[in-house]
């Protein structure tokens, strides 16, 4: 049983919502901020077919960053914990018989796995690993705002991506265990693999990075469409999101801003770019202290 129970809204289709005024709130955990009701709206038009913006559901493309969008990303991102937490269970294993750098068997921990090993790792991570400062396993500490945004979208019929520099088999298991999107919407950086029986091992060379240009790059590869929606929160998802904001049509770019001291973190290294971008393209900037009512579930507090 995971530990994460992703809140369960069920919303009729949007345009009842708008056009009755009775479904609820798509959106709980957002303040009623001009940014929500941005969102709304956008969501609202682009799936209207008596709009002059509807969008094709074949054309309703998504893509959201993951780490310091979807889920916190200090003081490492979930990923980096995860590499982490792998080689201090393997350092305490192996204690002081690891031999030299080269022969070091916690040199590189996350090769020479097969894939169902290593996605067994993973959800074992964010299962039962806790956060060094909020205490918790990893599993609840994604955004609960986000949450909610993706089920909307999905509700919309919306196809909604995560487009991360995270290793893809990373993402994979978060997929379904998490966000409730299946494991072909996940980008990520990839890696290289030999046949091992009737599976996958991962070896070396492993990286290929998914930041920057390479994520405009995955998603062409990926949905052939620029997306209309895209939700990022550092210079590294600049390109994604500009070329959502070239596409043809409407569009809608969110930046998520960490200026929540007090519930999450403060900061805007790595961030200044795509906040000049933000600011000249006039994309919606989601502030963490403003528009978020909530930014975990229940019980999760620094």
């Amino acid at each position: 049983m995971f530990l994460y129970q992703r809140p369960m809204i069920v919303i009729l289709f949007f345009l009842i919502f708008f056009t009755a005024g009775s479904a609820g709130d798509p959106l709980p955990s957002w303040n009623e901020t001009p940014v929500k009701q941005r969102i709304l709206a956008f969501v609202a038009s682009v799936t209207n077919m008596a709009s002059p913006q509807f969008v094709p559901r074949s054309q309703r493309i998504a893509a959201f960053d993951l780490d310091g969008t979807v889920i916190l990303e200090k003081p490492d991102a979930a990923g980096v914990a995860f590499r982490k937490n792998l080689e201090e269970a393997c350092r305490s294993f192996h204690g002081s018989n690891r031999g030299d750098e080269a022969n070091d068997p916690c040199r590189n921990v996350l090769v020479n796995l097969t894939v169902q090993e290593y996605e067994t790792k993973v959800v074992d991570f964010f299962e039962n690993t806790p956060h060094p400062v909020y205490q918790v396993p990893y599993n609840r500490l994604f955004y609960a705002p986000m949450l909610e945004l993706i089920d909307l979208l999905q509700n919309n019929l919306f196809q909604v991506y995560i487009c991360s520099g995270s290793d893809v088999d990373f993402l994979h298991p978060i997929s379904t265990c998490y966000l409730g999107l299946p494991k072909h919407r996940m980008i990520g950086s990839g890696w290289n693999y030999e046949l091992h029986g009737a599976g996958l091992k991962r070896v070396e060379p492993a990286f290929t990075d998914n930041l920057g240009k390479h994520k405009v790059l995955n998603i062409h590869r990926s949905t052939g469409h620029a997306p209309i929606l895209a939700v990022g929160n550092s210079d590294g998802d600049l390109e994604m999101m500009t070329y959502s904001h070239g596409r043809t049509g409407p569009t809608l770019q969110l930046l998520v801003v960490h200026d929540d001291a007090l519930r999450e973190y403060s900061y805007r290294e790595g961030a200044e770019h795509v906040i000049a971008a933000a600011e000249r393209n006039n994309w919606a900037q989601i502030s963490m202290k403003t528009d978020f009512k909530n930014i975990f579930q229940p019980g999760v507090k620094r």
